[in-house]
């Protein structure tokens, strides 16, 4: 795990998922009196792991999912996080990415800042430019 950005307890996976955001990368140096020299890590390099209660055992849940992630909930059948002004889904069965739903590409707005899903797994999100909660949106 690099840095720790979000953890949202999975009550049905009795398990923490953990985002994180990477820590820049060392590369070569064009100047050659440097000490240090970083890039800025690329948008592909964030994951999400799960933390098990039972263990204590890391596993990766999903990587390469995108810039700093924000918010992380789940449903029966998902794992929902935030990323920038868009929401993605994870299949719970497998961890595999999935095609983002209609309802979720539909989206149009500013920063998602948070994401809760409802007892039937509808998703709600947080719009923090437009200062407002939406939802339900169908995923299931």
């Amino acid at each position: 795990m690099h840095r720790p950005t979000f953890v949202v307890f999975d009550k049905i996976g009795q398990r923490l998922l953990v985002a994180d955001s990477p820590t820049p990368l060392p590369v070569a140096m064009e100047n050659p009196e440097a000490t240090s020299v970083y890039q800025r890590p690329t948008i592909a390099d964030c994951r999400i792991y799960s933390i098990s209660f039972v263990n204590g055992n890391i596993t990766t849940v999903s990587s390469g999912i995108g810039q700093r992630i924000t918010s992380i909930t789940s449903s029966a059948s998902h794992i929902f996080f935030a990323s920038g002004k868009r929401v993605s889904t994870i299949r719970r069965s497998d961890n595999h990415n999935e095609k983002t739903p209609p309802s979720l590409e539909a989206l149009t707005g500013g920063q998602i800042s948070g994401v809760a899903a409802d007892a039937a797994g509808n998703l709600w999100y947080a719009d923090e430019n437009k200062g407002a909660v939406a939802g339900p949106l169908v995923v299931e």
